[in-house]
């Protein structure tokens, strides 16, 4: 017996009619089967969804019930934004209030968190995409930040060592 390397995939089935799908790499094809023999088969093409649509037509003529009813289309038009994670909320305003203490360390602690927490809640109201910006602005920030803070004390290393 032949081992198959490739899969397969049973899309539609009414009885036994069956119709398979055969994602093979040289040979990809719809095959359509009564009690396991091979009645018909439509190639797979890079238009294979109508090819699958009209295989799993042809499978529920030869059963003697009607075709499945298409998928409905995506709604026309703009689809709605994604919603602003909530779990990365808090770990962005702790970010954007190292960079506010940085700009002004004489501020209080608390006067900074809500500074933060109000530029994050704007962005947050205005929508997914302008979060993700600030999110990567201050991801940007963050790393300026830090990157100083290690050339600064690699300085020092450098004029210690001198000596």
């Amino acid at each position: 017996m032949k081992t198959v390397a490739y899969e397969i995939k049973t899309v539609w089935q009414h009885g036994d009619i069956e119709v398979q799908h055969h994602l093979e790499a040289s040979d990809p094809r719809f095959e359509v089967r009564q009690a396991g023999a091979l009645t018909y088969f439509f190639v797979a093409t890079r238009a294979w969804q109508l090819e699958r649509r009209e295989a799993i037509e042809a499978a529920a003529d030869l059963a003697g019930v009607p075709p499945p009813a298409p998928a409905a289309p995506a709604p026309a038009g703009p689809r709605p934004e994604k919603a602003v994670p909530t779990e990365r909320i808090a770990p962005l305003i702790l970010r954007m209030a190292e960079i506010l203490y940085e700009e002004n360390p004489a501020a209080t602690h608390s006067a900074i968190l809500e500074r933060a927490r109000a530029v994050v809640a704007s962005h947050v109201t205005a929508g997914y995409k302008t979060f993700i910006a600030l999110e990567e602005d201050v991801s940007i920030g963050v790393n300026r930040l830090h990157f100083d803070f290690e050339a600064d004390s690699r300085e020092k290393v450098v004029i210690y060592n001198r000596h």
